[in-house]
């Protein structure tokens, strides 16, 4: 073999060599990223509408009576717990026949957690979950006046809830609720819950539940507010 077949022939084995440490590195790299994003948490929500399963919450008191619609926020199992899990309130989208409803816009904010008040965040173990409320629908039963409501985590500094008449969702009609679910590490999940509010006095909890019609949960992508 001659000087310049040589050189070639090292120079070709300098680049294969050099190609398959790239590639080694790559390889590792891309499965460093693979295992770390499925070891990631990852957020997910149901909801059931049966009473039986607890998602639809009715509560009766001497003076009040409650109705709240709740989700089931789940970790993902087989991988790490979801840490600081919180949900937040988007946007409330009411009925078409409630014409202008600029000046009723409700804000954003937190969502209360059921049974923890005041909580903003919990940790979920892999493969459970805990349930968040959504809608608070709540008669007093001297006034027989039903308020429903998003049900937003009160600021402890307010004794009555709504704050605001902003919050009341009074319309008969179809309304959309669009939140989203996030964590430590997680990306963050959207979600759209809709259903239909129907007319009519409640004299008991089963009355509100039966005024809040065909409730149901989406998971929505590319969401856009104005």
């Amino acid at each position: 073999m001659n000087l310049n077949a040589a050189s070639t022939a090292e120079l070709v084995a300098n680049y294969i060599g050099a190609l398959g440490t790239l590639s080694a590195v790559l390889v590792a790299l891309f499965l460093q990223v693979f295992l770390v994003s499925r070891q990631r948490p990852e957020l997910r929500v149901t909801l059931s509408d049966e009473i039986d399963d607890e998602d639809v919450h009715l509560l009766e008191g001497d003076n009040s009576f409650e109705y709240y619609l709740r989700v089931k926020v789940w970790a993902q199992p087989k991988r790490r717990a979801a840490n600081r899990v919180q949900g937040f309130l988007l946007r409330v989208t009411r009925p078409e026949e409630a014409g202008d409803t600029s000046t009723r816009r409700v804000p954003d904010g937190t969502l209360r957690w059921a049974g923890a008040t005041l909580t903003e965040q919990v940790d979920i173990a892999p493969g459970t979950w805990r349930r968040l409320d959504i809608l608070r629908y709540r008669c007093v039963r001297d006034s027989g006046k039903s308020i429903l409501t998003p049900a937003m985590n009160r600021p402890a500094t307010r004794t009555q809830w709504p704050p605001s008449m902003r919050y009341q969702l009074t319309d008969t009609g179809t309304y959309t609720l669009d939140f989203v679910v996030s964590c430590d590490e997680a990306i963050p999940t959207f979600w759209r819950l809709t259903f239909h509010l129907g007319a009519g006095d409640a004299k008991s909890p089963a009355d509100l539940a039966s005024a809040v019609k065909n409730p149901r949960i989406e998971r929505i992508h590319g969401l856009h507010l104005s």
